[in-house]
């Protein structure tokens, strides 16, 4: 049943769980370096976002594309100290967001799961993206 859910965007923790694969990798594809098979960034040379899938090679295990490159990806989260403890009232502030996986105008490093950037949520631009999360359970924090 569709009204049984809720769809909302990941939570910076749901995020970086699922670009590492419920592991420990550097990167979604596994700690091997970028190359230009993984995904797009600066040095791919394109300068614009690409179809989600076409670097099928820097996908997670589970089938995840683009985590790292393309976009970066909004995520619920406040740009805070990480790891934190989430509140309620976070939703409805002002507070920055926070931004995870690199974009087609980033370096390498900035492909790394653990990278992160903060960014006002009416920010707007070229580099930005989201996923949605199909929830079940209405209360996250």
């Amino acid at each position: 049943m569709i009204d049984a859910h809720k769809l909302r965007l990941a939570t910076e923790a749901e995020w970086e769980l699922a670009a590492r694969d419920n592991g420990q990798s550097s990167y979604p594809w596994g700690d091997d370096e970028w190359n230009s098979w993984r995904a797009n960034i600066n040095r791919s040379g394109i300068g614009d976002p690409t179809p989600v899938g076409i670097y099928s090679s820097g996908a997670t295990r589970k089938g995840l594309h683009d985590m790292a490159g393309n976009v970066l990806g909004w995520t619920l989260s406040s740009y805070k100290k990480y790891p934190y403890q989430a509140q309620v009232n976070e939703l409805r502030s002002n507070e920055p967001r926070t931004v995870r996986g690199g974009s087609w105008a980033n370096e390498a490093r900035a492909m790394r799961c653990a990278s992160r950037l903060g960014l006002q949520p009416d920010s707007e631009n070229g580099f930005l993206g989201f996923r949605v999360v199909i929830s079940r359970n209405e209360n996250i924090f």
